[in-house]
């Protein structure tokens, strides 16, 4: 699924970038991503849902937090509060079990502290210097260290978010079930032990993000012909799939896409 933000919609929070990890992390870790200070009085940043679990520390005037952010099933408004940084590591969907030591499905729509999971790795990330890059480093390093306990994520959560990937969230689960040689059963526990979410939801926000993409299209064309193009029954559906999972309708989309 893409990153966030969106680089082709207004609101996207400044000085937000994203890192690759090194060789030793990437069977765990989609990207490494920073934020600078945020300025003071800014309109809250809507954040969506993208199947990934964050290991991520948020330091501000009061003080830092390192903390677990589960998988997400709909959007959340961050709170604009000046002066705050933050720096993460957003999870490959599928890999939060194996690294973290815990079921996915029991960060789902929330966070924990991070020491919760890994003793005094907090005071581990906060001690040194405080800029985004040495923050960034210790980080980069105490998942190193993890990852060298930890076994790769199932080949078939993999294959099977690979899958739902490529094709934006259309294929049916019990298809991919069959492709995979498990039952739908087998593949719901799956998907709820390893990745946080059932694949059906998982699909339905693939085919969000699938929909997103295809905004500065629907300002030509309408939101009808995307609807069909992209399988959903008609364009009152699209409406509710992306009300319910992005808290905002087409048209908000719309006026939000960068001409």
């Amino acid at each position: 699924m893409p990153s966030q933000p969106l680089p082709s919609v207004a609101g996207a929070p400044a000085a937000y970038a994203e890192h690759a990890p090194p060789a030793a992390l990437r069977p765990f870790v989609a990207c490494l991503w920073t934020r600078g200070d945020v300025p003071a009085g800014g309109a809250p940043h809507h954040v969506l849902p993208d199947g990934c679990v964050d290991v991520m520390l948020t330091m501000g005037p009061d003080g830092a937090v390192a903390e677990v952010v589960g998988t997400m099933t709909r959007a959340f408004l961050a709170p604009a509060v000046g002066g705050t940084r933050f720096v993460a590591a957003r999870l490959r969907p599928g890999a939060a079990r194996r690294l973290l030591g815990v079921s996915a499905h029991a960060l789902t729509d929330d966070s924990v502290p991070l020491d919760d999971l890994w003793r005094d790795a907090a005071d581990a990330l906060l001690d040194g210097e405080p800029t985004l890059d040495a923050t960034r480093t210790r980080l980069t390093e105490l998942l190193v260290r993890r990852a060298a306990q930890a076994a790769p994520p199932p080949a078939a959560v993999r294959e099977a978010v690979r899958l739902l990937d490529a094709s934006g969230g259309a294929t049916r689960v019990e298809e991919l079930a069959a492709t995979l040689g498990l039952t739908r059963q087998a593949l719901a526990r799956a998907f709820a032990e390893h990745v946080g979410v059932s694949p059906k939801t998982y699909a339905r926000v693939a085919r969000m993000w699938r929909t997103i993409a295809r905004v500065d299209e629907a300002r030509r064309v309408g939101w009808s012909p995307v609807a069909h193009a992209l399988g959903f029954a008609d364009q009152s559906h699209l409406t509710d799939e992306l009300q319910a999972l992005t808290g905002r309708t087409p048209g908000e989309w719309s006026r939000l896409a960068v001409g």
